[in-house]
């Protein structure tokens, strides 16, 4: 069997052996002797956290359901880790959402987000910073500091504070959740005011 290398005993024996009649080669077996020593990051330190394996600029990609285009996802920048199943969108996010006949329903823009990619039931895309939400053919806008999106569902959730915007109507809550087309919604603590008491805003109460 082949000895180790750096084995403590013998090296402290050169070295005392070193310092009775060199005190040069004293100091070249106590180098030796430090390089040998285990790597404390070994023994359990926190290494330092890895970069990304791979940035792609300027990028875009699509989501899909069945073959089907579910949603396209822009960003400044998308970071990539080869370990994880998510990917990091920094910068300019921007989504336009698809209904299941191909029609652009609506668009969401953010500083950054979490990709998830297409999952049963569990988020496919998480926005933060400056979220908009615009539905295009209902003429309605929704802004709100975080936003979740489940693909498999089709339907949108903000946790935090809501402002909708419809045609002339406007309504503050919290807890929003709706389908990707905004053919009703609900929310939860709701204030806000209407302009022309013709538009009437599509929405299914609360649950008691």
């Amino acid at each position: 069997m082949t000895q180790p290398i750096c084995k403590r005993r013998s090296v402290e024996h050169a070295v005392r052996r070193a310092a009775s009649g060199s005190v040069v080669a004293a100091l070249v077996m106590m180098l030796l002797f430090a390089a040998c020593r285990e790597d404390p990051a070994k023994k359990g330190g926190t290494p330092r956290p890895p970069g990304p394996d791979q940035i792609f600029a300027d990028a875009r990609f699509v989501v899909t359901e069945n073959g089907l285009t579910s949603a396209v996802v822009r960003a400044d920048s998308v970071l990539v880790w080869n370990d994880r199943a998510v990917s990091e969108a920094i910068g300019n996010l921007k989504v336009d959402f698809f209904s299941r006949e191909g029609a652009r329903v609506s668009t969401l823009t953010a500083d950054r987000g979490i990709v998830y990619g297409m999952t049963e039931a569990i988020d496919s895309l998480r926005a933060t910073g400056n979220v908009v939400v615009v539905w295009h053919e209902r003429n309605a806008e929704m802004r709100t500091p975080f936003i979740r999106w489940i693909a498999a569902i089709h339907t949108i959730y903000a946790d935090s504070t809501v402002v909708l915007t419809v045609e002339n109507a406007s309504e503050r809550g919290i807890g929003f959740a709706a389908p990707d087309d905004l053919k009703s919604y609900t929310m939860r603590s709701v204030s806000g005011y209407v302009h022309d008491e013709n538009i009437k805003i599509p929405r299914v109460p609360d649950e008691k």
